[in-house]
Formats: structure tokens, C-alpha cells, sequence
């Protein structure tokens, strides 16, 4: 279940709060970032970036999580998608619906044949538009 905690944060946030998570984890397993770097094959540069807030790669993050004894659990990275109904499944695409003829007359369409814009009781200005 994503907490609504995180529905808060921009992705931003939501990284750096990964970073940060994954550094304590690190410490707390005693790992240094030069050692990490050679067992997990992630470079040292990729590491010290991402504990500095920045991107990372799901693939290395998946290494260093897995040389850390954690794992990266599918399931809670992308939930399943929880469809009761086939409606709910199967979602065709939606097309863009043209304007409809009450919007059309509302708002007008001057100088189109056909399109009545009797709607605009405005005076007609001498000399043309």
C-alpha cells in the first residue's frame, strides 16, 4: 500500500529520501563506499552521487540493495494492478472527442458557412472586421 506520505513528496523528494535510506543502511552494515563499489560492480562515482541525492539507475540500485542483504522486491516497487471488473482491465483508448454543438454555439464559429452564430446579438460594426 503507497503510504500517503509519499503521494506527498515530488519525485525529487521521494530519491532523496531513498539516498538517504540507503546510506543508513550501508553504515549500519559497516560498509564503506570504496568496498561496496568493488563487490557490487557499481562504480564509487555512481555511489557517492546517489547517497548525495542524485539519480541512480534501478539495475545498480538492485545490486548495491542485494549486496546490502535487501533485495529489491518487485511487488513493492510496482504494485499489481488490482482489477475487480474486465472494464476496470481492459480500458480501451480514448479518442478526443470533437466539439460538441453546444459549444460550437455557444462560443461561435463567424465566417464558417452553414454554422449558425445567430447567438452574438452584438451590432455589426460599420465598415466590416
Amino acid at each position: 500500500m503507497i503510504s500517503n506520505q509519499l503521494l506527498l513528496e515530488t519525485p525529487v523528494e521521494q530519491l532523496e529520501a531513498i539516498a538517504k535510506r540507503f546510506k543508513e543502511l550501508r553504515l549500519a552494515a559497516n560498509v564503506r563506499q570504496a568496498d561496496l563499489a568493488k563487490r557490487s560492480g557499481v562504480g564509487i562515482a555512481t555511489i557517492r552521487r546517489f547517497e548525495a541525492g542524485g539519480n541512480i539507475s534501478v539495475l545498480n540500485l538492485a545490486r548495491l540493495m542485494t549486496y546490502l542483504g535487501h533485495p529489491v522486491d518487485a511487488a513493492s516497487v510496482v504494485p499489481e494492478f488490482q482489477a475487480t471488473t474486465m472494464k476496470e482491465f481492459v480500458q480501451p483508448s480514448r479518442r478526443r472527442a470533437r466539439c460538441s454543438g453546444s459549444i460550437r454555439w455557444r462560443f461561435g464559429t463567424r465566417g464558417r458557412k452553414g454554422i449558425d452564430s445567430s447567438w452574438d446579438s452584438s451590432p455589426e460594426i460599420p465598415g466590416g472586421r
